[in-house]
């Protein structure tokens, strides 16, 4: 079943000083955000599609699903080949094990995050208050 989401943009990002500074927004639905921050403790890297939809002219990305296909992994990187975008795909996800999270000259290759309209890297390696304030 495909529901709309309803969500008062302007109220929902109003309050935060870091959201309110930034060019775009990624917002996740709990149960997402719940499963990135598990999965974000494996010790193999590991890559997922991002499902939801683009608001506000693009601007503001509202992830409520991820979809893992089917890939090879290790400690040091994940891979999927080539494969079929789900057909809800706002972006990709994907993690550093025991690297903080930005985007690695192997991230953006062919190919790479910057195919998609939204990407993010998750790490467990937080030194600043912004990247331990995220919790993952």
């Amino acid at each position: 079943m495909n529901k709309q989401i309803e969500l008062d943009i302007p109220r929902a990002l109003g309050a935060c000083p870091v959201i309110n500074s930034s060019e775009a927004v990624i917002l996740l639905t709990p149960g997402v955000t719940g499963l990135i921050a598990g999965a974000v403790q494996d010790a193999d890297e590991w890559i997922a599609f991002l499902e939801g939809q683009r608001l506000d002219g693009g601007w503001v990305t509202m992830v409520t699903g991820l979809a893992v296909p089917e890939q090879t992994r290790s400690r040091a990187n994940a891979d999927i080949g080539v494969t079929n975008l789900p057909k809800n795909c706002v972006g990709i996800i994907h993690s550093h094990n025991n690297m903080k999270a930005y985007f690695s000259g192997t991230d953006s290759g062919v190919g790479g995050v910057n195919e998609f309209p939204c990407s993010v890297v998750v790490s467990t390696q937080a030194e600043t208050d912004e990247e331990i304030a995220m919790g993952f």
